[in-house]
């Protein structure tokens, strides 16, 4: 089968890592796997190590949350016909048996597989509530470019409930994990978790708390999770180090500048570290004795979460989108409302005070992962909805 994935980034986070997952296993499967991308970027070395053709300088217009409202759209709906011209030459060169788009936010390829006849797979991995009057329209554009629409979670999939037409393209298809990709190597992860811990200033006695991804302030949820540290230590707990580890999106750094002002203003000191980007976030997990996530709004299947919950890791969340499919309140974590610094303290007081309750709940969500989440699955029913869709088009 010869595969055309268009996909709207270029870093190594949450898609970006599911789609390296997909294509490389299709490549390992003798499939001829094409990956066009908006920009070269450490996604594009990743796929080419892993045998993937890719082309990364297309400017595939794609919909940025800050243009998710009009007029803010007009640039992106400007862009489509160039966007378009390109992807048609790329689809008339490689010649596709199936487009597969890997979130809802990248347009073009879905419109050309369209005007080209073939069959198209929209993967929605995006919640659209801050879309507004635009997403009735282009959540019809969506099922109506779309032999099948995957969505990541049943919170995504909800977003198409009303539209006509979505019962039967629409299906749900968690994304899976490599269960091995977790497992230390014979010679431990590197860097090892004690030079990690040690780096990161956590001392004998001490839990590391980590909250993993992008910063971004009233959407991440990172400003929620340091005022929870204050009233920890205003509750006489003080046996914790909270780990950042992730930058801003490039053009949001005032979002870190200002994270870094309210530490101070809380006077958090050293409990509080911001200590950037890991290219392989593992042996961040192996340090971390819980994590967080604390997005203020939906998440449509964070991949933080699997990823912990793989490296048994306990998870305190909020209770929004696809994270509580993920969560098991009280057994593999926490649920927590969003913006609640006091609700989140709770969970971590929890936590930082029972050892034995972490290593429960680490361990029910390793098989929480293995049962549910595990790469295998999600690959085969992939791989029969590819077979299905391109075997419905040569009838």
């Amino acid at each position: 089968m010869r595969i055309v994935y268009f996909h709207s980034g270029w870093d190594l986070y949450g898609a970006s890592r599911s789609l390296l997952r997909l294509a490389s296993a299709f490549r390992r499967d003798g499939h001829a796997v094409l990956a066009v991308l908006p920009r070269p970027g450490p996604l594009s070395a990743a796929l080419r190590t892993a045998g993937v053709e890719v082309e990364d300088d297309v400017r595939l217009s794609v919909l940025h949350r800050s243009e998710f409202r009009f007029p803010q759209a007009v640039p992106f709906f400007a862009g489509l016909p160039g966007a378009l011209i390109r992807c048609r030459r790329i689809l008339h060169r490689f010649r596709p048996d199936l487009v597969h788009s890997n979130t809802g936010a990248v347009f073009a390829g879905a419109l050309a597989a369209k005007l080209g006849g073939i069959p198209h797979l929209w993967h929605v991995r995006d919640m659209f509530d801050e879309f507004g009057v635009l997403w009735k329209g282009y959540g019809r554009g969506i099922l109506a470019g779309a032999d099948r629409v995957v969505c990541v979670s049943r919170a995504v999939a909800a977003q198409f409930d009303s539209f006509r037409g979505a019962a039967a393209k629409v299906l749900v298809l968690n994304n899976g994990f490599p269960p091995e990709e977790f497992r230390a190597p014979a010679g431990g992860w590197t860097p090892p978790v004690d030079e990690l811990r040690r780096r990161w200033g956590v001392r004998e006695g001490e839990a590391a708390i980590g909250i993993l991804g992008r910063i971004k302030l009233g959407r991440k949820g990172h400003e929620v999770l340091a005022r929870a540290a204050r009233t920890l230590l205003e509750r006489g707990i003080e046996h914790f180090r909270i780990i950042i580890l992730g930058t801003p999106f490039p053009g949001n750094e005032e979002h870190e500048v200002r994270l870094r002002r309210l530490a101070g203003e809380l006077e958090l000191g050293d409990r509080f570290a911001l200590v950037g980007e890991m290219e392989d976030p593992r042996p961040a997990y192996a340090a971390l004795d819980a994590v967080v996530l604390a997005s203020a709004r939906p998440e449509p299947f964070g991949g933080v979460v699997i990823e912990a919950m793989a490296m048994g890791k306990p998870v305190v969340g909020t209770a929004l989108g696809g994270t509580v499919e993920q969560i098991e309140d009280g057994a593999t974590g926490f649920l927590v409302p969003p913006n609640d610094s006091t609700a989140m303290a709770d969970a971590l007081a929890r936590l930082l005070v029972d050892p034995a309750l972490r290593a429960r709940m680490g361990a029910a969500g390793r098989q929480r992962f293995e049962a549910k989440f595990a790469f295998a699955d999600m690959y085969a029913r992939m791989l029969g909805l590819y077979r299905e869709i391109v075997g419905a088009q040569k009838r």
